[in-house]
């Protein structure tokens, strides 16, 4: 079932470009990643919550005619560049639907987990469709503690913000549990990265933060989590390049399956 959070975003974002900022944003980083585990030609490989695909279509030209992507996700968007004769698009639930076992060569999520309301579920059934040997790459928010710097802004909002959406049952903060949740799988932690946050004012990542806020506004005014007044703030700040601001780091954290 759909949460409050991924509905509105969902709907939304038929009519912005938020996932245009969030590919622009994140894909270069989770690329490098890929290539850094060393997917190959012939791989199998799975992405679930794949959005429009852009990481699907990478995959597909590194795995080849050969390999194969099946791409899944609870609202399936149309791709911008359609899909290649080795990409399976289907519309799938995580924590509802089957997965084959002992099937893919890769897996890899990006801001998934962040939405789920049992991670821990969640990563054993990814462990689960792994073959022995696959690999696992996942990305997902954390947030560093605030630190006294009075330069920096929105703490307020984002501490409203993580509080609200964990009461809903979501975790804005699980790239802290993530390894955690691999060791709790079976799987065998290969590396951890995590992105620093140098979130600016007027960025690219500040847009995208902001845009999203905005999508959601009235939820997190009328629920109480955020005042009117600290929320217009906030989008003040998102826009002031002079402003450092508070905010997520992503944690990449690479696993094989024994």
């Amino acid at each position: 079932m759909e949460n409050a959070l991924s509905y509105q975003l969902a709907e939304a974002d038929k009519v912005t470009n938020r996932l245009d900022l969030l590919e622009r944003l994140y894909d270069p980083q989770t690329i490098d990643r890929l290539r850094s585990i060393g997917v190959k030609e012939g791989w199998h490989c799975f992405v679930p919550g794949a959005g429009r695909g852009s990481i699907v279509a990478r995959l597909s030209e590194m795995v080849g005619p050969s390999g194969s992507v099946l791409a899944t996700d609870i609202r399936p968007q149309a791709s911008r560049n359609g899909h290649a004769s080795n990409v399976t698009c289907i519309r799938h639930d995580l924590m509802n639907d089957r997965i084959s076992g002992n099937r893919f060569d890769l897996i890899c999520v990006r801001l998934l987990f962040v939405h789920l309301k049992d991670p821990l579920m969640a990563m054993q059934k990814l462990a689960s469709a792994l073959r022995p040997g696959g690999w696992l790459l996942i990305e997902e928010y954390e947030f560093p503690p605030p630190d006294d710097d009075a330069g920096i802004s929105l703490i307020d909002f984002w501490q409203g913000v993580i509080h609200h959406w964990l009461q809903q049952g979501q975790n804005f903060t699980i790239g802290r549990d993530l390894e955690r949740l691999v060791a709790a799988s079976g799987l065998e932690l290969r590396w951890v990265r995590r992105t620093p946050n140098e979130l600016k004012g007027g960025s690219l990542e500040a847009q995208f933060h902001r845009m999203t806020a905005i999508q959601v506004k009235e939820i997190l005014i009328s629920s109480g989590a955020l005042s009117r007044e600290i929320f217009d703030a906030s989008i003040e700040a998102f826009d002031d390049p002079t402003c450092g601001l508070y905010g997520p780091t992503m944690t990449a954290i690479a696993a094989q399956k024994r």
